[in-house]
Order: C-alpha cells, then sequence, then structure tokens
C-alpha cells in the first residue's frame, strides 16, 4: 500500500442493527467485568461459574453471563516462602526437554493507559540503565544451570509495560545479553512489544542489530478520539507512518493489536479499523475483546460517565463475529482465535506456545513464568526486585506447584485455542478419556450450537469460538470435579 492510500468506506448495516437491537437488550449493562491480580485475571468467580450454557438463546452473543476467566487452568498450591529458594535451585538443575519460551518483563510505561490493568512504574532518567544492569544481573544468576543451558529456546518475548521506554541502547545490549546467556533456536523468534509512538529510526535499528526480528506493536484502535480517550498519544496519521517504517525495514515481522468493544466505537469504527490494519499490509493483528478490571482507572472513568459507554458483551460478541468474517473473506491465516496472520512469515509462536502450557523461563520485576510443573513469578516491586539482585538472590515472590492434571489441562487450553480439539488424542497421550467425562458437558454445547463433533474431533463454530475461554475453563473444571 502506498503512503497516501486511504481506506475504502464500508458498511456493516446489519451489524449495526443488532448492535441497537442489544442496546434495548435486558443485559445492556452487563459488561465485561474482573478482577485483576498477580496469578490469574478472574472475569468470574469460580463458584459462580456455570459449565452448561443457557438454551432457547442466541448462542453467540448470550451462551453464558459474562466471561469466565482471561486465561483458562486449575490454579495450584503456593510454596511456603521458606523453602522457595531450595525449590527454585532444584527446579533449575533439572534440564528442559520441549519447546520453551523466555519472558522478560519491563515494569516502565511513560504513561497509564486507562484500559490497561498492568500499570506498575513510569519511567525515569535513570530507569533504564539501573534496571537493564539489573536484567542482566539476574541472567548471571543461573547462567550454569541446566535448566538454562540444555535444550533450545524457541521464543523470547519482550513485555511490559512497555519494553522500548528503555534507551536504545539498553534495549540492544539487553537483547545480545539475552542471545549471550541463552541457547536461542536458530530459527527463535524474538519478539519487542512496543507502542506506536516508539517506532523511531533509533529504536527500531537498535532492537534490530540486537536480534529482535518481531514487533509487537500496541496500536488498539485507529480513531483518534477514542485513543485520545483511553491516553494513547498518537493520531491516526501518525500511526500509519509509523506502522510504514517498521513495515519497510522488511528485516521483522511487525505485527499490531486491536481491541473491540471500546468505550465510543461504533461497529463501523471497529470495522475501518479492521481495514485500515489490511490496507497496511502488516504481517499480523490480535483482535482482543475489551477486559475491564475492577478498580482500574478505566472502570473509574465509565462510572463517573467521563467516557461514553464501553460495548456489553452482547455487543462485543457482534464485533468479534465481524472480525472473524472481515479477516476470513481477506483471507488471513487464522493462527489462534484472536491472532491473525497474511503469510507464513508470522508465526505467533510465543503466545500459542503459552496457550498450551510450554515452560518459560522468566526474567525481570513482575515477570511469570512455569518450569517443571511450577509457576514462578518475581516480585513486582521494584526496590526489593534490585536489592535481591544486588544481594545474588533470585527475587521471587511466589512459586506455585501445579496439580497433577496440568498435562491434560495444557493439552485443552492449547487445543481449544486453534479451534479444534481431539479426543482420542487425549485419552492416548494422557491415559484420560476426556470425551466419557464431560459427555453431558460437550453434547449440551452442541445442541445449543456451540460446538461441533465429527468423530473424535470438536470443532468450535463461531459462537464457541467467542466463549472459547469459557468453554476451556468448564472442561477443566467439569474434569477436575467428576475425575
Amino acid at each position: 500500500m502506498k503512503e497516501n492510500s486511504k481506506p475504502r468506506e464500508i458498511s456493516h448495516e446489519s451489524d449495526e442493527s443488532a448492535l441497537d437491537k442489544e442496546n434495548q437488550a435486558e443485559n445492556k449493562n452487563a459488561q465485561n467485568l474482573g478482577k485483576l491480580d498477580l496469578m490469574t485475571s478472574q472475569m468470574t468467580h469460580k463458584e459462580d461459574r456455570t459449565f452448561f450454557a443457557k438454551e432457547n438463546v442466541n448462542p453467540l452473543t448470550h451462551a453464558f453471563d459474562k466471561k469466565s476467566t482471561v486465561h483458562a487452568g486449575l490454579g495450584g498450591k503456593p510454596v511456603d516462602p521458606s523453602r522457595m529458594a531450595a525449590v527454585w535451585d532444584e527446579l533449575m538443575e533439572i534440564p528442559r526437554n520441549q519447546q520453551t519460551a523466555l519472558y522478560v518483563h519491563i515494569p516502565f510505561c511513560r504513561n497509564h493507559c486507562l484500559y490497561c490493568g498492568f500499570y506498575l512504574n513510569p519511567v525515569t532518567a535513570m530507569s533504564s540503565k539501573i534496571y537493564t544492569d539489573a536484567l542482566i544481573r539476574e541472567m548471571a544468576l543461573d547462567v550454569d544451570k541446566k535448566a538454562n543451558t540444555q535444550y533450545p529456546i524457541h521464543a523470547v518475548y519482550l513485555g511490559g509495560g512497555t519494553p522500548t521506554v528503555l534507551d536504545p541502547w539498553d534495549l540492544k545490549r539487553l537483547l545480545k545479553a539475552i542471545r549471550s546467556f541463552f541457547p536461542l533456536a536458530n530459527d527463535c523468534e524474538i519478539t519487542v512489544e512496543t507502542t506506536v509512538f516508539d517506532l523511531n529510526e533509533e529504536i527500531l535499528s537498535s532492537a534490530l542489530e540486537g536480534g529482535a526480528n518481531r514487533f509487537s506493536v500496541g496500536v488498539q484502535t485507529f480513531d483518534t478520539t477514542i485513543r485520545k480517550n483511553l491516553g494513547r498519544t498518537c493520531d491516526t496519521d501518525a500511526i500509519i507512518k509509523n506502522l510504514i517504517r517498521a513495515r519497510d525495514t522488511d528485516n521483522a515481522v511487525t505485527v499490531i493489536d486491536l481491541i473491540y468493544g471500546l468505550p465510543g466505537q461504533t461497529m463501523s469504527v471497529w470495522g475501518k479499523d479492521i481495514e485500515l490494519f489490511q490496507s497496511l499490509e502488516l504481517d499480523g493483528v490480535d483482535l482482543y475483546q475489551l477486559n475491564t478490571f475492577k478498580g482500574s482507572p478505566l472502570e473509574k472513568a465509565l462510572n463517573k460517565g467521563r467516557l461514553p459507554p464501553a460495548a456489553t458483551i452482547p455487543q462485543q460478541a457482534l464485533m468479534f463475529k465481524r472480525g472473524v468474517s472481515m479477516m476470513s473473506n481477506a483471507h488471513y491465516g487464522r493462527l489462534s482465535m484472536s491472532h491473525w496472520g497474511r503469510e507464513t512469515r508470522e508465526r505467533n509462536l510465543y503466545n500459542l506456545l503459552m496457550k498450551k502450557g510450554a515452560p518459560c523461563l522468566s526474567l525481570g520485576s513482575g515477570a511469570g513464568g512455569s518450569l517443571h510443573g511450577y509457576g514462578c513469578f518475581t516480585t513486582n516491586r521494584l526496590a526489593p526486585y534490585l536489592t535481591a539482585l544486588e544481594t545474588g538472590n533470585k527475587p521471587l515472590a511466589a512459586l506455585m506447584a501445579y496439580p497433577e492434571q496440568r498435562p491434560v489441562i495444557n493439552s485443552i487450553t492449547g487445543a481449544l485455542e486453534v479451534g479444534h480439539l481431539n479426543l482420542s488424542g487425549i485419552k492416548q497421550k494422557h491415559q484420560f478419556d476426556l470425551a466419557r467425562v464431560c459427555a453431558p458437558l460437550l453434547e449440551q454445547w452442541e445442541k445449543v450450537g456451540l460446538i461441533r463433533q465429527k468423530g473424535d474431533w470438536i470443532d468450535l463454530t463461531v459462537a464457541g469460538q467467542f466463549w472459547q475461554v469459557n468453554l476451556a475453563q468448564a472442561l477443566i473444571d467439569y474434569c477436575h470435579k467428576n475425575s
């Protein structure tokens, strides 16, 4: 696409009409509201979750009252704090033997966007050097441990926060340190998460010279008014200019995030966001559902009427359907329930590994990972994090021992993330008869239109895709209760 290209006008009359009807529906105040904490992001307390979907309703918009969680799972048992250091040392001496990711957390942002539940620290003049030095010290702590050295790492993700608030030199040396300390696979996906604002020549050059081969850009929406309401700074023209700059390096994958259900976002605006993305010929996109967390700046602004209303869950469902239709019609490849790739260059490897419970080494204040059946979390308080490293200690906040059903859980979540699940495959791999244990659930879901069963395979319908995390969590909870 040429720089001066404009998205063509589109019409969503049928979906706009459906949204109007939903505005008048009985559950018009059913917001996707949940709780945010360190270990998990619950949208519905587990005592209030339901296994079976509602009947005699539109399954896309009303199968469940709300989203059950952000990430499906069963939790774990905390390790006693007095034993965490010893357990960590034991875990690090066990070699890995499967595809692995490395997550590096950069807990700084230039400003606090209203919708974000992960803001921790403002960036200061000294943040970059001090924190990069600390990350490199953290890498050095376990440099010779078997869990680090004895199997390739297949995906690296620098997330946050905003990793590109680091000075370009520090970003470059951090990426080089990762290459030095860890056995990266030859085809390792190395992602740097960034904002549109930071996509300047200096940041791009430093990241590429450090070895990054993928940029994940938080756009959320191209609409200038909605962006400003949410605390984003770049307008539409600046977004396009900076994305074209990243794309035209042709030296890394460029993907963006778009969110549906934002305050003031109509179906027409959502459609134009998708069309503008497609016209830019970037490598991929995530189409995410807006989650609003209790006590967050977004919830407070909505409650006080400082923003237009956010979409209800039924309205979000219709926007999800529109996104699936537009991306499918443009022949993008679907890599997960939310992620689409234009060509084979985009793999979305880190996210897919996380969904299927692959081991994840983690670094940085507020980082979370998993290793050998344990969830591992470092402190999200910056001062204790820095102090621990100065004294040569891993700055752990918590270790969680996962339940013995974790491998089955991983297979369920990984399969449903890509829209289909093989029942006989689960039985053969884990000696667990999911089809038998969950037969009443699966039969009811097929009856109401969330899934289709054909032989040993379960495929999610469009309605099932929208409620995918509810279905995954329900299968996990139902198995836990009935087996």
